[in-house]
Protein backbone atom coordinates (compact mmCIF):
# COMPACT_ATOMS: atom_id res chain seq x y z
CA UNK A 1 0.00 0.00 0.00
CA UNK A 2 1.36 3.38 -0.93
CA UNK A 3 2.14 6.09 1.61
CA UNK A 4 -0.63 8.20 0.09
CA UNK A 5 -3.27 5.56 0.78
CA UNK A 6 -2.05 5.00 4.33
CA UNK A 7 -2.25 8.76 5.10
CA UNK A 8 -5.71 8.86 3.60
CA UNK A 9 -6.99 6.06 5.84
CA UNK A 10 -5.47 7.68 8.95
CA UNK A 11 -7.13 11.05 8.15
CA UNK A 12 -10.48 9.36 7.54
CA UNK A 13 -10.25 7.60 10.91
CA UNK A 14 -9.42 10.84 12.71
CA UNK A 15 -12.33 12.67 11.09
CA UNK A 16 -14.73 9.87 12.00
CA UNK A 17 -13.47 9.83 15.58
CA UNK A 18 -13.90 13.62 15.87
CA UNK A 19 -17.42 13.40 14.41
CA UNK A 20 -18.42 10.64 16.83
CA UNK A 21 -17.03 12.66 19.74
CA UNK A 22 -18.97 15.75 18.68
CA UNK A 23 -22.20 13.77 18.34
CA UNK A 24 -21.71 12.12 21.72
CA UNK A 25 -20.93 15.47 23.36
CA UNK A 26 -24.03 17.06 21.80
CA UNK A 27 -26.19 14.16 22.97
CA UNK A 28 -24.83 14.41 26.50
CA UNK A 29 -25.23 18.19 26.51
CA UNK A 30 -28.77 18.00 25.19
CA UNK A 31 -29.70 15.27 27.68
CA UNK A 32 -28.31 17.29 30.57
CA UNK A 33 -30.03 20.44 29.46
CA UNK A 34 -33.38 18.76 29.00
CA UNK A 35 -32.95 16.99 32.33
CA UNK A 36 -32.16 20.32 34.01
CA UNK A 37 -35.12 22.01 32.38
CA UNK A 38 -37.52 19.28 33.40
CA UNK A 39 -35.91 19.04 36.81
CA UNK A 40 -36.32 22.78 37.40
CA UNK A 41 -39.83 22.74 36.00
CA UNK A 42 -40.84 19.85 38.18
CA UNK A 43 -39.33 21.47 41.22
CA UNK A 44 -41.17 24.74 40.65
CA UNK A 45 -44.47 23.17 39.62
CA UNK A 46 -46.08 22.87 43.05
CA UNK A 47 -49.69 22.49 44.04
CA UNK A 48 -51.75 25.45 45.13
CA UNK A 49 -55.13 25.92 46.76
CA UNK A 50 -56.86 29.17 45.82
CA UNK A 51 -59.95 30.18 47.76
CA UNK A 52 -62.99 31.50 45.88
CA UNK A 53 -64.87 33.98 48.05
CA UNK A 54 -68.63 34.18 47.46
CA UNK A 55 -70.30 37.53 46.82
CA UNK A 56 -73.14 39.23 48.64
CA UNK A 57 -76.29 39.09 46.53
CA UNK A 58 -77.36 41.86 44.17
CA UNK A 59 -80.36 44.18 44.51
CA UNK A 60 -82.26 45.23 41.37
CA UNK A 61 -85.26 47.44 40.63
CA UNK A 62 -88.33 46.09 38.85
CA UNK A 63 -87.16 47.77 35.63
CA UNK A 64 -83.74 46.10 35.71
CA UNK A 65 -81.40 48.59 37.39
CA UNK A 66 -78.75 46.83 39.48
CA UNK A 67 -78.55 49.29 42.38
CA UNK A 68 -76.34 47.20 44.69
CA UNK A 69 -73.77 44.49 44.01
CA UNK A 70 -70.42 43.30 45.35
CA UNK A 71 -66.90 43.01 44.02
CA UNK A 72 -63.56 41.81 45.34
CA UNK A 73 -60.98 44.41 46.34
CA UNK A 74 -57.38 43.78 45.22
CA UNK A 75 -54.08 45.43 45.96
CA UNK A 76 -51.28 45.88 43.46
CA UNK A 77 -47.62 45.92 44.60
CA UNK A 78 -44.23 45.51 42.96
CA UNK A 79 -40.55 45.47 43.85
CA UNK A 80 -38.04 47.37 41.70
CA UNK A 81 -35.36 44.74 42.57
CA UNK A 82 -37.27 42.21 40.48
CA UNK A 83 -37.30 44.32 37.31
CA UNK A 84 -34.40 44.33 34.86
CA UNK A 85 -32.64 47.69 34.66
CA UNK A 86 -33.17 48.13 30.91
CA UNK A 87 -36.90 47.34 31.26
CA UNK A 88 -37.81 49.70 34.10
CA UNK A 89 -38.92 52.57 31.86
CA UNK A 90 -41.05 50.20 29.77
CA UNK A 91 -42.70 48.75 32.91
CA UNK A 92 -43.36 52.24 34.29
CA UNK A 93 -44.87 53.39 31.00
CA UNK A 94 -47.23 50.41 30.73
CA UNK A 95 -48.33 50.64 34.38
CA UNK A 96 -49.19 54.31 33.86
CA UNK A 97 -51.42 53.30 30.93
CA UNK A 98 -53.30 50.80 33.14
CA UNK A 99 -53.61 53.10 36.17
CA UNK A 100 -54.15 56.77 36.98
CA UNK A 101 -50.50 57.16 38.07
CA UNK A 102 -48.04 59.03 35.86
CA UNK A 103 -45.04 57.29 34.32
CA UNK A 104 -42.66 59.45 36.36
CA UNK A 105 -44.39 58.53 39.63
CA UNK A 106 -44.28 54.81 38.83
CA UNK A 107 -40.61 55.01 37.80
CA UNK A 108 -39.83 56.77 41.08
CA UNK A 109 -41.45 53.92 43.04
CA UNK A 110 -39.66 51.28 40.97
CA UNK A 111 -36.28 52.93 41.54
CA UNK A 112 -36.75 52.61 45.29
CA UNK A 113 -35.84 48.96 44.71
CA UNK A 114 -38.14 47.75 47.48
CA UNK A 115 -41.70 46.48 47.75
CA UNK A 116 -44.26 49.26 47.32
CA UNK A 117 -48.05 49.13 47.08
CA UNK A 118 -49.20 50.98 43.98
CA UNK A 119 -52.96 50.68 44.58
CA UNK A 120 -54.94 48.95 47.34
CA UNK A 121 -58.47 49.49 45.98
CA UNK A 122 -58.48 47.71 42.64
CA UNK A 123 -61.70 46.27 41.26
CA UNK A 124 -61.71 42.72 39.89
CA UNK A 125 -61.74 44.10 36.34
CA UNK A 126 -58.69 46.27 37.01
CA UNK A 127 -56.90 43.36 38.72
CA UNK A 128 -57.45 41.09 35.69
CA UNK A 129 -56.00 43.73 33.37
CA UNK A 130 -52.89 44.09 35.49
CA UNK A 131 -52.48 40.30 35.69
CA UNK A 132 -52.53 40.15 31.90
CA UNK A 133 -49.95 42.94 31.79
CA UNK A 134 -47.72 41.03 34.22
CA UNK A 135 -47.83 37.93 31.99
CA UNK A 136 -47.02 40.00 28.90
CA UNK A 137 -44.04 41.61 30.63
CA UNK A 138 -42.84 38.17 31.75
CA UNK A 139 -42.83 37.02 28.13
CA UNK A 140 -40.81 40.13 27.26
CA UNK A 141 -38.22 39.06 29.88
CA UNK A 142 -38.81 42.19 31.97
CA UNK A 143 -38.42 40.36 35.28
CA UNK A 144 -35.20 38.99 36.75
CA UNK A 145 -34.69 35.28 37.39
CA UNK A 146 -33.56 34.21 40.83
CA UNK A 147 -32.05 30.80 41.63
CA UNK A 148 -32.31 29.41 45.14
CA UNK A 149 -30.74 25.98 45.41
CA UNK A 150 -32.35 23.89 42.70
CA UNK A 151 -35.36 26.15 42.19
CA UNK A 152 -35.72 29.01 39.74
CA UNK A 153 -38.15 31.89 40.38
CA UNK A 154 -39.26 35.08 38.70
CA UNK A 155 -41.30 37.66 40.57
CA UNK A 156 -43.72 39.79 38.55
CA UNK A 157 -46.48 42.00 39.87
CA UNK A 158 -48.08 41.22 43.20
CA UNK A 159 -51.87 41.36 42.67
CA UNK A 160 -53.64 39.98 45.71
CA UNK A 161 -57.28 39.86 46.77
CA UNK A 162 -58.05 41.43 50.14
CA UNK A 163 -60.34 39.89 52.75
CA UNK A 164 -62.98 42.63 52.53
CA UNK A 165 -65.26 42.96 49.52
CA UNK A 166 -66.50 46.23 48.10
CA UNK A 167 -70.23 46.99 47.96
CA UNK A 168 -71.01 48.88 44.78
CA UNK A 169 -73.88 51.36 44.43
CA UNK A 170 -73.63 52.53 40.80
CA UNK A 171 -76.66 54.85 40.96
CA UNK A 172 -75.27 56.74 43.97
CA UNK A 173 -78.16 58.08 46.10
CA UNK A 174 -81.02 56.31 44.27
CA UNK A 175 -83.52 54.83 46.77
CA UNK A 176 -81.56 56.02 49.78
CA UNK A 177 -82.12 55.94 52.66
CA UNK A 178 -84.43 52.91 52.15
CA UNK A 179 -81.73 50.93 50.32
CA UNK A 180 -79.36 51.18 53.28
CA UNK A 181 -75.64 50.45 53.26
CA UNK A 182 -72.96 48.08 54.53
CA UNK A 183 -69.91 48.94 56.61
CA UNK A 184 -66.77 49.51 54.54
CA UNK A 185 -64.57 47.91 57.16
CA UNK A 186 -66.60 44.87 58.25
CA UNK A 187 -69.06 44.43 55.40
CA UNK A 188 -71.93 44.26 57.93
CA UNK A 189 -75.27 45.78 56.83
CA UNK A 190 -76.30 48.73 58.97
CA UNK A 191 -79.67 49.90 57.67
CA UNK A 192 -82.43 49.65 55.10
CA UNK A 193 -83.04 46.79 52.68
CA UNK A 194 -79.42 45.71 53.13
CA UNK A 195 -80.05 45.03 56.82
CA UNK A 196 -83.59 43.65 56.66
CA UNK A 197 -82.68 41.11 53.96
CA UNK A 198 -79.18 40.35 55.23
CA UNK A 199 -79.77 36.60 55.57
CA UNK A 200 -81.09 36.50 52.01
CA UNK A 201 -78.26 38.58 50.52
CA UNK A 202 -75.45 37.15 52.63
CA UNK A 203 -72.73 35.24 50.76
CA UNK A 204 -73.50 31.54 51.10
CA UNK A 205 -70.50 29.21 50.75
CA UNK A 206 -66.77 29.62 50.12
CA UNK A 207 -65.31 27.77 47.14
CA UNK A 208 -61.79 26.73 46.16
CA UNK A 209 -59.56 25.72 43.25
CA UNK A 210 -56.87 23.03 43.80
CA UNK A 211 -54.30 23.02 40.99
CA UNK A 212 -50.62 23.12 40.06
CA UNK A 213 -48.88 26.41 39.51
CA UNK A 214 -46.19 27.34 37.02
CA UNK A 215 -42.91 29.16 37.53
CA UNK A 216 -44.72 32.49 37.67
CA UNK A 217 -47.08 31.29 40.38
CA UNK A 218 -50.10 31.09 38.06
CA UNK A 219 -52.57 28.24 38.21
CA UNK A 220 -52.26 25.56 35.50
CA UNK A 221 -55.69 24.63 34.18
CA UNK A 222 -55.13 21.00 33.29
CA UNK A 223 -56.78 17.66 34.07
CA UNK A 224 -55.36 17.69 37.58
CA UNK A 225 -57.38 20.80 38.49
CA UNK A 226 -60.07 20.33 41.12
CA UNK A 227 -62.81 22.91 41.52
CA UNK A 228 -65.51 23.47 44.12
CA UNK A 229 -67.50 26.63 43.20
CA UNK A 230 -68.45 29.31 45.71
CA UNK A 231 -72.13 30.07 46.32
CA UNK A 232 -73.12 33.73 46.19
CA UNK A 233 -75.97 35.38 48.08
CA UNK A 234 -79.45 35.50 46.57
CA UNK A 235 -80.64 38.21 44.20
CA UNK A 236 -83.51 40.47 45.24
CA UNK A 237 -85.80 42.13 42.70
CA UNK A 238 -87.56 45.12 44.21
CA UNK A 239 -91.05 46.46 43.56
CA UNK A 240 -89.46 49.87 42.94
CA UNK A 241 -89.68 51.36 39.44
CA UNK A 242 -86.20 52.90 39.13
CA UNK A 243 -87.16 55.52 36.56
CA UNK A 244 -90.22 56.67 38.50
CA UNK A 245 -88.21 56.67 41.74
CA UNK A 246 -85.54 58.91 40.24
CA UNK A 247 -88.06 61.42 38.90
CA UNK A 248 -89.92 61.63 42.20
CA UNK A 249 -86.66 62.10 44.10
CA UNK A 250 -85.88 65.05 41.83
CA UNK A 251 -89.29 66.59 42.59
CA UNK A 252 -88.81 66.18 46.35
CA UNK A 253 -85.36 67.77 46.23
CA UNK A 254 -86.82 70.79 44.41
CA UNK A 255 -89.77 71.07 46.82
CA UNK A 256 -87.54 70.85 49.87
CA UNK A 257 -85.54 73.79 48.56
CA UNK A 258 -88.61 75.76 47.47
CA UNK A 259 -90.34 75.55 50.87
CA UNK A 260 -87.17 75.30 52.98
CA UNK A 261 -88.41 72.09 54.60
CA UNK A 262 -86.27 69.75 56.69
CA UNK A 263 -87.37 66.82 54.55
CA UNK A 264 -90.01 65.81 52.01
CA UNK A 265 -91.19 62.18 51.83
CA UNK A 266 -93.35 60.52 49.17
CA UNK A 267 -94.44 57.07 48.06
CA UNK A 268 -96.60 55.38 45.41
CA UNK A 269 -98.12 51.97 46.19
CA UNK A 270 -100.07 49.44 44.14
CA UNK A 271 -103.35 49.37 46.08
CA UNK A 272 -104.14 45.71 45.44
CA UNK A 273 -100.74 44.14 46.14
CA UNK A 274 -99.03 46.62 48.48
CA UNK A 275 -96.03 46.85 46.11
CA UNK A 276 -94.16 50.14 46.52
CA UNK A 277 -93.41 51.57 43.08
CA UNK A 278 -91.61 54.52 44.66
CA UNK A 279 -90.39 55.18 48.19
CA UNK A 280 -88.59 58.48 48.12
CA UNK A 281 -87.02 61.16 50.31
CA UNK A 282 -85.40 64.49 49.64
CA UNK A 283 -82.70 63.57 52.20
CA UNK A 284 -80.50 61.09 50.36
CA UNK A 285 -76.86 60.01 50.44
CA UNK A 286 -74.31 58.04 48.45
CA UNK A 287 -73.76 54.81 50.45
CA UNK A 288 -70.07 54.84 49.46
CA UNK A 289 -69.56 58.42 50.67
CA UNK A 290 -71.87 59.30 53.55
CA UNK A 291 -71.49 62.98 54.43
CA UNK A 292 -74.59 63.44 56.62
CA UNK A 293 -75.25 60.55 59.03
CA UNK A 294 -78.72 61.88 59.90
CA UNK A 295 -79.79 61.16 56.31
CA UNK A 296 -79.30 57.43 56.90
CA UNK A 297 -82.49 57.33 59.00
CA UNK A 298 -85.58 56.15 57.08
CA UNK A 299 -87.91 58.93 58.24
CA UNK A 300 -90.94 57.33 56.60
CA UNK A 301 -90.63 54.66 59.31
CA UNK A 302 -88.63 56.24 62.10
CA UNK A 303 -90.20 59.71 62.31
CA UNK A 304 -93.29 59.56 64.56
CA UNK A 305 -95.62 62.53 64.70
CA UNK A 306 -99.17 63.79 65.26
CA UNK A 307 -100.68 63.61 61.79
CA UNK A 308 -103.49 66.16 61.97
CA UNK A 309 -106.51 66.12 59.68
CA UNK A 310 -105.48 63.10 57.59
CA UNK A 311 -106.77 61.05 60.58
CA UNK A 312 -110.38 62.23 60.05
CA UNK A 313 -111.44 59.61 57.43
CA UNK A 314 -110.70 56.78 59.87
CA UNK A 315 -113.01 58.22 62.56
CA UNK A 316 -115.76 58.88 60.07
CA UNK A 317 -115.54 55.46 58.40
CA UNK A 318 -115.81 53.67 61.76
CA UNK A 319 -118.86 55.74 62.75
CA UNK A 320 -120.54 55.05 59.40
CA UNK A 321 -119.71 51.34 59.66
CA UNK A 322 -121.24 51.15 63.14
CA UNK A 323 -124.34 53.09 62.04
CA UNK A 324 -123.79 56.17 64.22
CA UNK A 325 -123.96 58.54 61.25
CA UNK A 326 -124.84 58.52 57.57
CA UNK A 327 -123.21 60.38 54.73
CA UNK A 328 -125.79 63.15 54.43
CA UNK A 329 -126.70 63.58 58.11
CA UNK A 330 -126.42 67.11 59.45
CA UNK A 331 -124.47 68.13 62.56
CA UNK A 332 -124.08 71.50 64.25
CA UNK A 333 -121.30 73.66 62.85
CA UNK A 334 -121.39 76.32 65.58
CA UNK A 335 -120.33 78.90 62.96
CA UNK A 336 -116.73 77.77 63.18
CA UNK A 337 -116.17 77.99 66.97
CA UNK A 338 -117.25 75.36 69.49
CA UNK A 339 -116.52 75.42 73.22
CA UNK A 340 -115.85 71.93 74.57
CA UNK A 341 -115.03 72.15 78.26
CA UNK A 342 -112.08 74.49 78.58
CA UNK A 343 -111.05 74.03 74.95
CA UNK A 344 -112.33 75.97 71.95
CA UNK A 345 -112.34 73.97 68.72
CA UNK A 346 -112.03 76.08 65.57
CA UNK A 347 -112.73 75.47 61.87
CA UNK A 348 -110.28 77.42 59.71
CA UNK A 349 -111.26 76.39 56.19
CA UNK A 350 -114.97 77.11 56.16
CA UNK A 351 -117.51 78.00 58.87
CA UNK A 352 -120.87 76.19 58.99
CA UNK A 353 -124.05 76.63 61.00
CA UNK A 354 -125.03 73.10 59.99
CA UNK A 355 -122.55 70.72 58.36
CA UNK A 356 -123.20 67.47 56.51
CA UNK A 357 -121.19 64.40 57.42
CA UNK A 358 -119.48 64.31 54.03
CA UNK A 359 -118.55 68.00 54.28
CA UNK A 360 -116.62 67.18 57.45
CA UNK A 361 -113.99 65.62 55.17
CA UNK A 362 -114.44 67.82 52.12
CA UNK A 363 -113.80 71.01 54.13
CA UNK A 364 -111.80 69.39 56.96
CA UNK A 365 -114.05 70.39 59.85
CA UNK A 366 -112.51 69.91 63.30
CA UNK A 367 -115.87 70.70 64.92
CA UNK A 368 -117.76 68.14 62.86
CA UNK A 369 -115.29 65.28 63.32
CA UNK A 370 -115.02 65.99 67.07
CA UNK A 371 -118.77 65.47 67.42
CA UNK A 372 -118.48 62.16 65.55
CA UNK A 373 -115.61 61.10 67.81
CA UNK A 374 -117.66 61.84 70.91
CA UNK A 375 -120.23 59.27 69.73
CA UNK A 376 -117.65 56.53 70.38
CA UNK A 377 -116.51 55.10 73.71
CA UNK A 378 -112.88 54.58 74.70
CA UNK A 379 -112.78 50.97 73.57
CA UNK A 380 -114.11 51.92 70.14
CA UNK A 381 -111.57 54.72 69.74
CA UNK A 382 -108.75 52.29 70.47
CA UNK A 383 -110.30 49.62 68.26
CA UNK A 384 -110.66 51.82 65.18
CA UNK A 385 -107.06 53.05 65.32
CA UNK A 386 -105.80 49.52 65.91
CA UNK A 387 -107.86 48.19 63.00
CA UNK A 388 -106.37 50.78 60.67
CA UNK A 389 -102.86 50.11 62.00
CA UNK A 390 -102.32 53.59 63.40
CA UNK A 391 -99.49 53.47 65.98
CA UNK A 392 -98.92 49.76 65.15
CA UNK A 393 -95.96 48.29 63.24
CA UNK A 394 -96.85 48.37 59.54
CA UNK A 395 -94.94 45.14 58.77
CA UNK A 396 -93.14 46.73 55.84
CA UNK A 397 -89.92 44.87 54.97
CA UNK A 398 -87.57 47.47 56.43
CA UNK A 399 -85.92 47.56 59.89
CA UNK A 400 -86.22 49.77 62.96
CA UNK A 401 -89.95 50.51 62.99
CA UNK A 402 -91.62 50.48 66.41
CA UNK A 403 -95.08 50.92 67.89
CA UNK A 404 -95.98 54.47 68.86
CA UNK A 405 -98.15 56.25 71.41
CA UNK A 406 -101.92 55.79 71.47
CA UNK A 407 -104.08 56.93 74.43
CA UNK A 408 -105.56 54.15 76.57
CA UNK A 409 -109.24 53.23 76.77
CA UNK A 410 -109.46 54.87 80.22
CA UNK A 411 -107.90 58.10 78.96
CA UNK A 412 -110.49 58.32 76.21
CA UNK A 413 -113.37 57.49 78.56
CA UNK A 414 -112.23 60.04 81.16
CA UNK A 415 -111.75 62.95 78.76
CA UNK A 416 -113.93 64.23 75.95
CA UNK A 417 -111.00 66.44 74.94
CA UNK A 418 -108.88 63.35 74.26
CA UNK A 419 -111.59 61.96 71.99
CA UNK A 420 -112.11 65.25 70.19
CA UNK A 421 -108.44 66.06 69.59
CA UNK A 422 -107.63 62.47 68.56
CA UNK A 423 -110.47 62.71 66.03
CA UNK A 424 -108.59 65.41 64.15
CA UNK A 425 -105.15 63.91 64.60
CA UNK A 426 -103.65 65.14 67.87
CA UNK A 427 -102.74 63.26 71.04
CA UNK A 428 -101.55 60.14 69.21
CA UNK A 429 -98.50 59.27 67.10
CA UNK A 430 -98.08 57.55 63.78
CA UNK A 431 -95.64 57.45 60.86
CA UNK A 432 -95.78 57.87 57.10
CA UNK A 433 -95.96 54.16 56.22
CA UNK A 434 -98.75 53.46 58.70
CA UNK A 435 -100.83 56.24 57.14
CA UNK A 436 -100.10 55.01 53.61
CA UNK A 437 -101.21 51.51 54.59
CA UNK A 438 -104.34 52.82 56.35
CA UNK A 439 -105.46 55.01 53.43
CA UNK A 440 -104.98 52.10 51.06
CA UNK A 441 -107.88 50.31 52.81
CA UNK A 442 -110.34 52.79 51.27
CA UNK A 443 -108.93 52.17 47.78
CA UNK A 444 -108.84 48.38 48.17
CA UNK A 445 -112.46 47.61 48.94
CA UNK A 446 -112.00 47.71 52.72
CA UNK A 447 -109.06 45.29 52.83
CA UNK A 448 -105.65 46.03 54.35
CA UNK A 449 -102.45 44.77 52.67
CA UNK A 450 -98.88 45.12 53.88
CA UNK A 451 -96.72 47.57 51.93
CA UNK A 452 -93.54 45.86 50.73
CA UNK A 453 -90.43 46.80 48.79
CA UNK A 454 -89.09 43.38 47.73
CA UNK A 455 -91.00 41.64 44.95
CA UNK A 456 -89.03 38.47 44.14
CA UNK A 457 -86.03 36.56 45.45
CA UNK A 458 -84.00 34.43 43.05
CA UNK A 459 -82.05 31.80 44.95
CA UNK A 460 -78.78 30.11 44.03
CA UNK A 461 -80.77 27.03 43.02
CA UNK A 462 -82.64 29.11 40.43
CA UNK A 463 -85.76 29.07 42.57
CA UNK A 464 -88.12 32.01 42.41
CA UNK A 465 -89.76 33.17 45.64
CA UNK A 466 -92.42 35.87 45.26
CA UNK A 467 -93.41 38.09 48.17
CA UNK A 468 -96.64 36.82 49.75
CA UNK A 469 -99.68 39.07 49.57
CA UNK A 470 -101.85 38.82 52.65
CA UNK A 471 -105.00 40.82 53.15
CA UNK A 472 -107.24 41.52 56.12
CA UNK A 473 -110.77 42.92 56.04
CA UNK A 474 -111.12 46.15 57.99
CA UNK A 475 -114.23 47.78 56.51
CA UNK A 476 -117.17 46.71 54.42
CA UNK A 477 -116.85 47.49 50.72
CA UNK A 478 -119.81 49.89 50.95
CA UNK A 479 -118.17 51.97 53.70
CA UNK A 480 -114.79 52.00 51.93
CA UNK A 481 -116.48 53.11 48.70
CA UNK A 482 -118.40 55.85 50.54
CA UNK A 483 -115.24 57.31 52.09
CA UNK A 484 -113.37 57.10 48.79
CA UNK A 485 -116.13 58.97 46.96
CA UNK A 486 -116.11 61.68 49.64
CA UNK A 487 -112.32 61.97 49.26
CA UNK A 488 -112.88 62.29 45.51
CA UNK A 489 -115.11 65.31 46.21
CA UNK A 490 -112.42 66.66 48.56
CA UNK A 491 -110.03 66.85 45.61
CA UNK A 492 -112.63 68.15 43.17
CA UNK A 493 -113.89 71.02 45.33
CA UNK A 494 -112.48 70.86 48.87
CA UNK A 495 -109.12 71.20 50.62
CA UNK A 496 -107.37 68.85 48.16
CA UNK A 497 -108.28 70.73 44.99
CA UNK A 498 -104.62 71.55 44.26
CA UNK A 499 -104.03 67.83 43.63
CA UNK A 500 -106.69 67.54 40.95
CA UNK A 501 -105.98 66.84 37.26
CA UNK A 502 -108.97 67.05 34.92
CA UNK A 503 -109.90 63.73 33.32
CA UNK A 504 -108.15 61.61 35.98
CA UNK A 505 -109.57 59.93 39.05
CA UNK A 506 -107.73 61.48 41.99
CA UNK A 507 -108.97 61.45 45.58
CA UNK A 508 -107.39 62.36 48.88
CA UNK A 509 -107.12 64.37 52.06
CA UNK A 510 -104.72 67.03 53.27
CA UNK A 511 -103.53 67.56 56.83
CA UNK A 512 -101.63 70.39 58.49
CA UNK A 513 -100.48 69.58 62.02
CA UNK A 514 -98.60 71.65 64.60
CA UNK A 515 -95.47 70.00 66.00
CA UNK A 516 -95.11 69.79 69.76
CA UNK A 517 -91.73 70.93 71.08
CA UNK A 518 -90.78 71.13 74.74
CA UNK A 519 -94.29 70.41 75.94
CA UNK A 520 -96.21 72.91 73.80
CA UNK A 521 -97.21 73.35 70.16
CA UNK A 522 -94.79 75.45 68.14
CA UNK A 523 -94.98 77.29 64.85
CA UNK A 524 -93.53 74.22 63.14
CA UNK A 525 -95.74 71.99 60.99
CA UNK A 526 -96.14 68.62 59.32
CA UNK A 527 -97.92 68.91 55.97
CA UNK A 528 -99.56 65.82 54.47
CA UNK A 529 -101.52 64.61 51.49
CA UNK A 530 -102.70 61.00 51.28
CA UNK A 531 -104.95 59.69 48.56
CA UNK A 532 -105.45 57.72 45.38
CA UNK A 533 -104.87 57.85 41.63
CA UNK A 534 -106.88 55.26 39.69
CA UNK A 535 -107.79 54.37 36.12
CA UNK A 536 -110.02 51.62 34.73
CA UNK A 537 -107.34 48.93 35.25
CA UNK A 538 -105.00 50.14 38.00
CA UNK A 539 -105.29 51.60 41.47
CA UNK A 540 -102.54 53.44 43.33
CA UNK A 541 -102.32 54.86 46.83
CA UNK A 542 -99.88 57.72 47.36
CA UNK A 543 -98.66 59.91 50.15
CA UNK A 544 -96.62 63.10 50.51
CA UNK A 545 -95.32 64.60 53.77
CA UNK A 546 -93.40 67.86 54.31
CA UNK A 547 -91.39 67.95 57.53
CA UNK A 548 -91.28 71.49 58.93
CA UNK A 549 -91.56 73.72 55.86
CA UNK A 550 -90.68 77.33 56.55
CA UNK A 551 -93.94 78.87 57.86
CA UNK A 552 -92.92 82.27 56.49
CA UNK A 553 -93.09 80.80 52.98
CA UNK A 554 -96.14 78.56 53.38
CA UNK A 555 -97.14 75.94 55.93
CA UNK A 556 -100.52 74.84 54.56
CA UNK A 557 -100.78 71.36 53.05
CA UNK A 558 -103.08 72.69 50.34
CA UNK A 559 -100.11 74.75 49.09
CA UNK A 560 -97.29 72.26 49.69
CA UNK A 561 -98.24 68.56 49.92
CA UNK A 562 -101.29 68.56 47.61
CA UNK A 563 -99.54 70.25 44.63
CA UNK A 564 -96.57 67.92 45.13
CA UNK A 565 -98.97 64.97 44.98
CA UNK A 566 -100.31 66.36 41.72
CA UNK A 567 -96.79 66.65 40.30
CA UNK A 568 -96.07 63.02 41.21
CA UNK A 569 -99.27 61.89 39.48
CA UNK A 570 -98.23 63.85 36.37
CA UNK A 571 -94.99 61.87 36.33
CA UNK A 572 -96.98 58.63 36.64
CA UNK A 573 -98.97 59.74 33.59
CA UNK A 574 -95.73 60.51 31.71
CA UNK A 575 -94.47 57.02 32.54
CA UNK A 576 -97.74 55.51 31.27
CA UNK A 577 -98.60 54.12 34.68
CA UNK A 578 -101.94 55.91 34.68
CA UNK A 579 -104.59 56.68 32.06
CA UNK A 580 -107.72 58.77 32.04
CA UNK A 581 -110.62 57.11 33.82
CA UNK A 582 -114.02 56.77 32.21
CA UNK A 583 -115.79 57.76 35.48
CA UNK A 584 -114.73 60.95 37.22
Amino acid sequence: MSQFNRDKEENTGKILAIFIFIVLFFILFLTGTVKEIFSSKNKTKTTKVQKQDPFRGSIKTSDGLKIASSSDIWYFALNGKNIKEDKKELVAKLISVYTNITQQEVLYLINKNKRVVINNKLTTKEAKRLKRLSKSLDKMRAFKTFRTGDSVRRFGFEIVKTKVQKRIYPYKDLLSPALGFVSKSSGEPLSGIEKYYDETLKANKEGWIYAQKDIGGNLIYNKKLEYNPSVDGNTIILTINGKLQKKIEKILTEKKEEFEAKEVIASVMDSKTGELLAFASSNRYDPTDIKNVSFTKVSALQHYYEAGSVIKPFILSYAIEKGYVKRYDLLKGYNGRWKLGKKTIIDDVRKFNLISVENILIYSSNIGISQVGLMLNGYQMRELFTNFGISKISEIDLPFERETYLPSTDQYDRSEIYKATSSYGYGLQTNFVQLLKAYNIFNNGGYSVNPHIAKTIFTNNNERIDAPITSKKVLSRDTATTIKSILRKTVKKGTGVKANIEGYYIAGKTGTAHIAKKGSYSDSYMNSFFGFANDDKRKYTLGVVFVEPNPEINHFSSKTAAPTGKRIIEVMIEEELLEKKSEN
